[in-house]
């Protein structure tokens, strides 16, 4: 298995993601990549910037991944800015607090393939592989 990455999953009349990662870190980046890269055809950045702050809790690891990805997928929904680089300052397995660096949307330069409703609780898991690569499966309401 490649380090890190994503890839769709079919699932019925909505769309699953499989994000795998080395380590927790990099697997909330690979997933706010996947929202973005599943939910963009094309868009062309604009000038980087530091993002708003972001901080979470949750029960377990689980959870806090669905949060990311929700907050994730909000801002790019409803803000219109593209997460690329979050900068964490602080991460557990049931808290973490980041910066959401990125960029805002061009309107004239976005195509957008999907839109993300709802990342669901519907069947997610997130465990370690026996080679200690991090891998998570959630749900896309589309």
């Amino acid at each position: 298995m490649v380090k890190a990455g994503w890839r769709e999953l079919g699932w019925g009349s909505d769309a699953a993601l499989l994000v795998w990662a080395p380590s927790l870190e990099e697997l909330l980046v690979q997933g706010a990549g996947a929202i973005v890269g599943f939910s963009l055809a094309e868009s062309e950045p604009t000038s980087r910037a530091r993002g708003p702050k972001l901080s979470l809790e949750a029960p377990d690891t689980v959870e806090l991944f669905i949060d990311w990805l929700t907050e994730v997928n909000y801002r790019l929904q409803v803000d219109r800015w593209v997460v690329v680089d979050p900068a964490f300052v602080a991460l557990t397995d049931t808290s973490l607090t980041a910066w959401l660096d990125g960029y805002p949307l061009h309107p004239a330069r976005t195509r957008f393939r999907h839109e993300v409703k709802a990342i669901t609780r519907h069947s997610p898991f997130l465990r370690r592989a026996p080679d200690g690569t991090w891998v998570a499966r959630v749900t896309l309401d589309l």
